[in-house]
């Protein structure tokens, strides 16, 4: 259940008698100390039969978006689901490291930063993706505590930093569009106090959460804009 970056997931199930088994997991603990020691949320049960239980589940965040998928696999089911997640995440990750590689190879050799920042917009975007999946806290931080519960944020904090320099820089937006400075200067700038914010104010979280994704968004969408308006609508003005 939940998904894997999920602060607190624990799950107490209730027999007809009254009795209370308690499960916990989620990425503000160790991970030695889940019921079950896996990336994900997941606890094993029995199911004695003619037994019933009421089931009862806990969730918390610190500002992450919270999903309550509640599956139930018998052990044969979950190995073959495991095995299917384990060839896309190697295609996955094995496509971001040959990318990221390639545009690193090709800064040193030309000097130009537009590889440069796109090489290092796809390792941190790779990087929030690994804690996403909950590969992080796993294998890096698998202590919990500040760093860990921040892994993903960080990460977009400066993944949306190199996607605007490599934007600002590989589509000239400041020579062709005079207003463009300062809208990326303002993009730099959030991102500069969603960073201080980060280390300094705890409860910002909540907040920071959407705002990053909003100044993602936001630069999606002057990325497509100026290449709208630089193929289609500059040649028609001439």
């Amino acid at each position: 259940t939940s998904r894997p970056i999920t602060d607190i997931v624990q799950l107490y199930l209730q027999d007809e008698d009254g009795n209370i088994i308690a499960y916990q997991s989620g990425d503000q603990i160790p991970f030695e100390e889940r019921s079950f020691e896996h990336r994900k949320s997941i606890f094993k049960i029995d199911l004695p039969p003619n037994v019933k239980y009421s089931a009862y589940l806990h969730l918390g965040s610190d500002g992450e978006v919270i999903s309550i998928p509640l599956k139930l696999y018998d052990t044969s089911s979950f190995l073959q689901a495991t095995y299917k997640e384990q060839i896309f995440f190697g295609l996955f990750y094995g496509i971001l490291i040959l990318a990221a590689t390639s545009y690193l190879f090709f800064f040193i050799s030309l000097k130009d930063r537009t590889f440069l920042y796109y090489g290092l917009y796809t390792i941190f975007i790779g990087l929030l993706q690994f804690a996403l999946d909950g590969f992080f806290f796993q294998y890096f931080t698998p202590s919990g505590g500040w760093f860990s519960s921040r892994s993903v944020i960080l990460m977009a904090v400066v993944a949306n930093f190199f996607l605007a320099k490599y934007a600002d820089h590989f589509l000239a937006f400041r020579t062709h569009f005079k207003i463009m400075p300062k809208i990326f200067n303002g993009i730099y700038v959030m991102l500069a106090i969603s960073g201080v914010a980060l280390v300094s104010l705890p409860a910002a979280l909540e907040i920071i959460y959407p705002l990053v994704n909003i100044i993602g968004l936001v630069t999606i969408l002057l990325i497509l804009g100026s290449v709208f308006l630089s193929l289609v609508l500059c040649p028609l003005l001439g």
